[in-house]
C-alpha cells in the first residue's frame, strides 16, 4: 500500500515515511502522524506501509524501491527503527517517530511519543499553587526520564524526590513509606510508565484509596489511570507530533542533526471528579485544554 501526497515545491529528493500496518485504533494514530508530516515538509512526499509480517529484506525494499534513496526518510514505529538500526548505515538523512522511547535511547534524530515532563510540572504548578515537591515513582530502567525531570524541576520552583522501583514488593514497601510521610498540602505523586504495571490489580486500588482518603494529588503517564481516579495525564496529539517531525525534517535542511526530542504536543486528559474531591478550583483555561483520552500506542 502506497500513499502519495503531492506538496507544493520540490527539493532535491522525496521525503519518504515508512509506517507500520496495524489495526484500529492505532492505525488512525499513524495516519494522523503521516498527515502531520505531509503538512510540514516542503517538497514531494510519499508514505509506504510496512506489512505486519515484513522482514528485514522487505524493509530494505521499501527503502530503495523506485529510486527512493536520496531524500530524507522518516521511520514511524519501533519495528522500522529496529530494522534500520541493524542494517549498514547510509548517508541518507533519517528521522524517527511514533516510538515511545526517551531522548538518549536512540542515536537517530526525531520526535518521541513521550510527552515532555516539563508539561506535567507546569500543569501541576498551575493547578496546585502551594505545591513544593513532587514524589516521582519511575521504572529503574528509565534513567533519561527522571534525569530530565530533576534538571527542569527548579525552573518551576519544585523539588523532586525520585523513587526508583523494579518490582511489586519493592513498590508496595516504598508506597507505605511515602504515604506515611507525605504532606498533601505541599506534595504531589507522579507515577511514570510501567511503575504500577507490576501488579495493577493490587497496587492501583491501594494508591487510589490512600490518595483519596488523604487528598493527595496523583498524576500518571498512563491515561487509563485517569479514567479510574488519578488527577491527570498527558497523551500525544498524533497529528501535532507528525507536524513536529515534518518541521524538524524541513528545518534541518536535510543536513545531519542529532538527538531524539520529547514531543511538545501533549494532550491533557483530566478527571474533574477527582479535582473536586481534592478541592482544586480548575481554571477555565485548564478545562478548555482537556480532551477525551485517545488510545495509547
Amino acid at each position: 500500500m502506497v500513499l502519495c501526497f503531492p506538496v507544493t515545491g520540490t527539493p532535491a529528493g522525496t521525503v519518504l515515511a515508512i509506517y507500520p500496518e496495524v489495526s484500529d485504533p492505532f492505525r488512525e494514530a499513524f495516519a494522523q502522524m503521516v498527515a502531520g508530516i505531509e503538512r510540514e515538509v516542503a517538497g514531494s512526499f510519499e508514505a509506504r506501509m510496512m506489512a505486519a509480517t515484513a522482514t528485514a529484506g522487505d524493509f530494505e525494499r521499501l527503502l530503495t524501491r523506485d529510486g527512493a534513496q536520496g531524500g530524507a526518510v522518516v521511520l514511524l514505529g519501533q519495528k522500522a527503527l529496529g530494522f534500520y538500526e541493524r542494517r549498514p548505515q547510509s548517508r541518507q538523512p533519517v528521522f524517527v517517530g511514533g516510538v515511545d522511547i526517551f531522548p538518549g535511547q536512540t542515536s537517530l534524530p526525531g520526535v518521541s511519543l513521550a510527552v515532555d515532563p516539563r508539561i506535567y510540572l507546569k500543569t501541576l504548578r498551575e493547578m496546585l499553587p502551594r505545591l513544593q515537591k513532587v514524589v516521582v515513582y519511575y521504572d529503574a530502567r528509565d534513567g533519561p526520564w527522571i534525569d530530565h525531570i530533576k534538571k527542569i524541576a527548579p525552573d518551576e520552583k519544585l523539588g523532586v524526590l525520585p523513587v526508583p522501583v523494579s518490582g511489586a514488593p519493592e513498590i508496595a514497601r516504598k508506597l507505605g513509606d511515602t504515604f506515611s510521610s507525605i504532606d498533601p498540602e505541599t506534595t504531589a505523586l507522579w507515577f511514570g510508565r510501567d511503575t504500577l504495571a507490576h501488579n495493577t490489580e493490587v497496587l492501583y486500588p491501594y494508591v487510589l484509596e490512600q490518595a483519596w482518603d488523604r487528598r493527595i494529588a496523583v498524576v500518571s503517564d498512563t491515561i487509563a489511570h485517569v479514567r479510574r481516579g488519578f488527577l491527570f495525564a498527558f497523551y500525544p496529539n498524533y497529528l501535532e507530533v507528525g507536524k513536529e517531525l515534518g518541521a524538524l525534517v524541513r528545518q534541518s535542511g536535510w543536513q545531519p542533526v542529532s538527538g531524539l526530542r520529547w514531543t511538545q504536543a501533549g494532550q491533557l486528559t483530566l478527571n474533574t471528579r477527582t479535582a473536586r474531591r481534592l478541592g482544586i478550583e480548575l481554571a477555565p483555561s485548564v478545562i478548555q485544554r482537556a480532551k477525551p483520552a485517545f488510545p495509547e500506542l
